[in-house]
């Protein structure tokens, strides 16, 4: 009888070659340029987004994007000191977690 441990496997796929292909590479944890465009989604009223767009429509050079762009920064520089850098092991979650802040 053979005593050779069998590698564990799942269908004709031995676990390891499988987990290869799942585990991220050493790059993909790692935090991309903070000033790189990133899409955001966000939900707004529907009188929020009529809003944007009659002032997209009626005021010259008015870009949606710089708008919010503008909001958001106002808004986190209001926080002042209560908004603080992640402690690194949130940082690297958050990077591995979610593709938009990889490089």
């Amino acid at each position: 009888m053979d005593d050779t441990p069998k590698k564990p496997s799942f269908g004709r796929l031995q676990l390891p070659a499988i987990d290869a292909k799942l585990k991220p590479g050493p790059a993909a944890h790692e935090l991309g340029p903070l000033d790189e465009l990133v899409l955001l989604s966000v939900r707004l009223t529907r009188a929020d987004i009529l809003h944007l767009n009659e002032a997209l429509h009626w005021v010259p050079g008015f870009k949606i994007q710089e708008f919010m762009q503008q909001w958001v920064r106002a808004g986190l520089a209001s926080l002042g000191e209560q908004v603080k850098p992640l402690p690194p092991l949130v940082l690297q979650e958050l990077v591995k977690r979610n593709k938009k802040m990889q490089k």
